[in-house]
C-alpha cells in the first residue's frame, strides 16, 4: 500500500473519531470547545497535506484524462462547498456560550465531512494508486 493514502486514511479515521467526540463532550464544554479547536487544526492540516501532495500528482495525469480533469474539478467544487461551510461552523461555535442549532449544524456538517471522506477514497485515493501503479510498471518495464 502507498504510505500517502495510508496516512490519509489514518488522518480521515482520526477527524470521524474527534467529531464523534466533540458531539459526545458537548459544545459547551471545555472538552467540546478543545475538541472543536483540535479538529479545526487537524483538518487544516490534513487539507494542506493534501493540497501539497496528493491533488499535483493528480492534476498533472488530468491534464492528458478531460474525463479525469472534470472529475477533479466536480471534487474541488464539493470541496470548497464544503470549506466554506466548516469555516462558518467554526466561527460560529467555537467559543460559544450557548448551543443555538449546534446539532442541527453539527449534523449537516459531520454528514458533508463523511461523505467527502468516502467519496475521496473510493474514487480520488483509487485513482492515485492506480497512477502510481502505473508509473511504477512503466519505470520497471523501461517505458
Amino acid at each position: 500500500m502507498y504510505v500517502l493514502i495510508d496516512d490519509l486514511k489514518k488522518e480521515h479515521a482520526l477527524v470521524l473519531e474527534m467529531l464523534e467526540n466533540a458531539k459526545n463532550y458537548g459544545i459547551l464544554s471545555k472538552n467540546g470547545q478543545d475538541s472543536l479547536i483540535s479538529i479545526k487544526e487537524n483538518l487544516v492540516a490534513h487539507l494542506d497535506k493534501e493540497e501539497h501532495e496528493l491533488y499535483p500528482y493528480l492534476e498533472k495525469y488530468a491534464e492528458k484524462n478531460e474525463d479525469f480533469l472534470e472529475t477533479l474539478k466536480f471534487f474541488e467544487k464539493k470541496m470548497n462547498y464544503i470549506a466554506d461551510y466548516a469555516r462558518s461552523f467554526f466561527d460560529k461555535y467555537i467559543g460559544v456560550e450557548e448551543e443555538l442549532n449546534f446539532f442541527t449544524d453539527f449534523s449537516v456538517f459531520f454528514g458533508l465531512v463523511k461523505q467527502r471522506i468516502r467519496d475521496e477514497e473510493e474514487v480520488i485515493f483509487k485513482k492515485y494508486e492506480e497512477l502510481l501503479k502505473e508509473d511504477e510498471l512503466s519505470a520497471e518495464s523501461g517505458f
